[in-house]
């Protein structure tokens, strides 16, 4: 199995998705169960179930650490390329010198002393703080899945464990038995859950068997 690149913590999205589930849809989620479903049990399932939807989102949309790193590493380059043409006292042609005094002149910025030389200062503590962030950066990625960063599949597994126990506190079962052929009947959270992800917007059903459903929710913790 390939590796999965970190994640970022942070993740934007614009368009939103609203989930809306019929009456139709609630008999067969009770059906599923072989019993019914409380209108405090359905508000509490409809409202975890739209929370998935939004972390879905943006754990989606998250981008790798990766991709951080690339920014840092073309902002040092920059910032080498910049330092390599800056004027420098060495430098005595008198083109040089001139040009140097023409742009002095522009300045929108007052410096308490040689411009030059400060902004050269200022160029070399940039580039040394993205040295400093890409090492940091990159020890993340070395670290695998970081815990305050997106992981892929964990929206799925927090709206299963936010299920769980919606269920525990109405005296449901939440038993996932994995031992169960396909064609049999799975345990109700099992039938409940692969009801309830018939019910989400194309791409968000997380198994295509009950057997596989089965076993991932038993993963759960």
């Amino acid at each position: 199995m390939a590796r999965t690149k970190p994640k970022l913590p942070i993740s934007f999205v614009s368009v939103e998705e609203t989930l809306t589930i019929p009456a139709l849809d609630w008999h067969q989620l009770q059906d599923a169960i072989d019993g019914s479903i409380p209108p405090r049990v359905r508000d509490a399932v409809f409202s975890a179930t739209n929370r998935f939807l939004d972390l879905e989102r943006l754990e989606r949309a998250a981008e790798p650490i990766s991709n951080a790193v690339e920014h840092l590493e073309l902002w040092k380059e920059g910032a080498d390329a910049f330092l390599d043409l800056l004027p420098t006292r060495r430098n005595t042609s008198t083109a040089y010198v001139y040009a140097k005094s023409a742009v002095g002149q522009y300045w929108s910025h007052r410096f308490p002393s040689d411009p030059f030389e400060e902004t050269a200062e200022l160029i070399a503590s940039f580039r040394s703080a993205c040295e400093a962030a890409q090492m940091d950066l990159n020890s993340e990625c070395g670290d695998g899945e970081v815990d305050d960063h997106f992981k892929d599949g964990e929206a799925w597994r927090f709206w299963i464990r936010t299920l769980k126990d919606v269920f525990k506190e109405a005296g449901l079962s939440t038993t996932a038995r994995r031992d169960m052929p396909e064609d049999d009947r799975q345990s109700p959270f099992v039938e409940f859950v692969w009801q309830l992800q018939i019910c989400l917007p194309a791409g968000k059903r997380h198994t295509h068997s009950k057997s596989a459903l089965a076993l991932a929710i038993s993963r759960v913790r």
